[in-house]
């Protein structure tokens, strides 16, 4: 590892060097998705929601609704996991919060049993799962609302979220399932810059990521902070080939913030690591 030091401080003069503080301020687009995402089936189809395993029997019914005419029911679970599926890739962007709901309720003569609401997300092939709704029990007596608040934190190829059960196989309803984005709360501006405060001792410095740069963390960062350090596109992990195009982008955002807004700092790379 050792061996591997003069490259990195080659790697950081040259960043040095060829991306001066005080070139032109460039940022990395942070898309946001504002709109509802509302499915109530009220046109008489699955509007979108699919069976997450393949054996499941999805049907838009009027038996029992929450509103209007129409609910989902889903028979045939051979798993816990079974159930509706709606994909929800590109709806949910990453960073971003979004309140997640959907009415639940069990079809006649089921027990009384947990179901919650999970999302896959996938990246290169390989599948990982959050629990948006935690075990929430849900009767055949009266629709239950199961909702939380849910922000993906991760880069995604794939993104689905499915309403399951926490261990039995009951059928039931779902209807009036929202996606709704939470736009960020502003940052206080009636308030002293730490930067502007402590400017005759010290500077007020953090650590930031490509994503960092726009919207309300950039705002943030702007009011208080006068020096920065990449968190990690510049370290050593971040450099391997198959990486390579994300760290450019990440350190060109990072070098493209003016000199006078911020001082790069990049000790942490030639000091740290070696």
């Amino acid at each position: 590892m050792r061996k591997k030091c003069p490259l990195i401080l080659l790697f950081a003069l040259l960043f040095s060097v060829f991306f001066p503080a005080n070139v032109q301020r460039t940022t990395v687009a942070k898309e946001t998705f504002s709109e509802v995402i509302r499915t109530d089936f009220e046109d008489g189809s699955a509007q979108g929601w699919q069976p997450w395993i393949g054996k499941e029997r999805l049907t838009v019914t009027e038996a029992e609704v929450k509103t209007g005419k129409y609910s989902l029911l889903t028979t045939g679970r051979q798993h816990a996991y079974s159930g509706p599926a709606l994909n929800v890739y590109g709806k949910i962007q990453k960073g971003n919060k979004y309140t997640i709901s959907v009415w639940a309720k069990l079809a006649r003569g089921e027990r009384p049993t947990s179901l919650r609401v999970s999302i896959q997300r996938t990246v290169n092939g390989v599948n990982d799962y959050d629990t948006v709704v935690p075990n929430t029990t849900v009767t055949a007596d009266e629709w239950v609302l199961l909702s939380a608040t849910y922000e993906l934190k991760y880069t995604v190829d794939s993104l689905y979220v499915y309403v399951e059960s926490a261990s039995d196989l009951s059928s039931f309803y779902i209807d009036d399932f929202e996606l709704t984005y939470l736009p960020p709360l502003p940052i206080q501006t009636d308030i002293p810059s730490l930067k502007d405060v402590y400017q005759d001792d010290f500077a007020i410095g953090a650590a930031v990521a490509p994503d960092q740069l726009d919207g309300v963390h950039a705002d943030l960062l702007k009011k208080h902070f006068n020096s920065i350090v990449a968190e990690n596109a510049m370290k050593p992990e971040s450099l391997v080939p198959s990486m390579r195009m994300e760290t450019e982008r990440g350190t060109a955002s990072l070098f493209g913030m003016t000199k006078r807004d911020y001082r790069i700092e990049i000790h942490q790379n030639l000091v740290y690591y070696c």
